[in-house]
């Protein structure tokens, strides 16, 4: 059986751009071990393997809904991610790329990175290279999820979350399960609050101004040419995906991260998903108090990712 280090090394000579310490941290479940990009990305039901590992260790009461609906913490911090995949490449398209897992998710939670990566590039064919650059964003944004999820000051991070919204003592049910997308949206509430929320706008506006037709070509690549889906549906799914640009471009959603009020108003629109009711008025106030005590962690986290990245 290969080495750790022998895969490492062959992992990172097939994609120079990969980091050998990333590779290192694969999960150890991963059997027989594949450099993670082209292993199988998992679905609703099957999460992140150390969110897989995390989430199913809880009763079944604790993660299941009617109709036996799982929870998945999803993977919300698209501006991070955005900010990581546009420096590593210089490029504002695949900053963009880095969103679209989070965005594809948003917009309809059967639109995921393709199960194989080299499915995606031969379904997407000869190119330009705005469309590679989405691509290549995509593929970062995989790659930084399995750092994000094994390195301690994510973990860390996700446990002070839990404890945060226990603290607050709200009536919600399933509260803490959403610790780990409101770490995430702290975290990038951080970078919005480092960089400022006017500079993120407008990086986000010009990206998606460069890139959206290249955003759609890699939405058709991973997800559409690799499904049965009518055209009806494509036409919704690109629909949503133009709002969520246009949203984005506009201001007010990325300067609502930096605030806890902003923070507590995209948790309650995540557990609507869910059919979940919104807080009361006064467990409101409480979640925002208890949300505001963890800016100085994610600003502290924040700079060790930027760091580390």
């Amino acid at each position: 059986m290969r080495t750790q280090r022998a895969v490492s090394q062959r992992a990172t000579a097939q994609h120079p751009w990969r980091s050998r310490s990333l590779t290192n941290l694969a999960p150890a479940n991963l059997t027989p071990y594949q450099p993670y990009l082209y292993q199988p990305y998992p679905y609703q039901r099957d999460p992140h393997p150390t969110t897989r590992r995390r989430l199913y260790s809880l009763p079944a009461h604790l993660t299941q809904f009617r109709g036996g609906c799982t929870i998945e913490p999803s993977r919300v911090n698209f501006l991070l991610h955005r900010h990581l995949a546009h420096r590593f490449f210089q490029s504002a398209a695949a900053g963009i790329g880095a969103m679209l897992p989070d965005l594809w998710r948003m917009a309809d939670k059967r639109v995921r990175p393709a199960l194989n990566q080299h499915d995606a590039w031969r379904a997407l064919g000869d190119t330009d290279d705005v469309t590679r650059d989405v691509m290549r964003g995509i593929e970062h944004h995989l790659e930084a999820d399995l750092w994000f999820h094994e390195h301690d000051v994510f973990v860390s991070g996700e446990r002070a979350t839990a404890a945060a919204l226990r603290e607050a003592k709200t009536t919600a049910k399933k509260l803490v399960l959403f610790a780990h997308p409101l770490w995430e949206m702290c975290l990038d509430g951080a970078l919005v609050r480092t960089l400022g929320a006017e500079t993120v706008r407008s990086e986000v506006a010009l990206g998606f101004e460069k890139a959206f037709d290249a955003a759609h070509a890699a939405l058709v690549a991973h997800h559409f040419a690799l499904v049965d889906e009518s055209e009806e549906y494509k036409s919704e799914t690109q629909y949503r995906m133009r709002w969520f640009a246009d949203e984005l471009s506009a201001g007010p959603w990325i300067a609502g991260y930096a605030k806890p009020e902003g923070l507590v108003r995209a948790l309650t629109g995540m557990r609507r998903r869910f059919s979940l009711p919104p807080f009361l008025e006064d467990e409101r106030e409480r979640l925002i108090t208890a949300v505001a005590g963890l800016a100085t962690l994610a600003d502290g986290a924040l700079q060790t990712i930027l760091a580390t990245r």
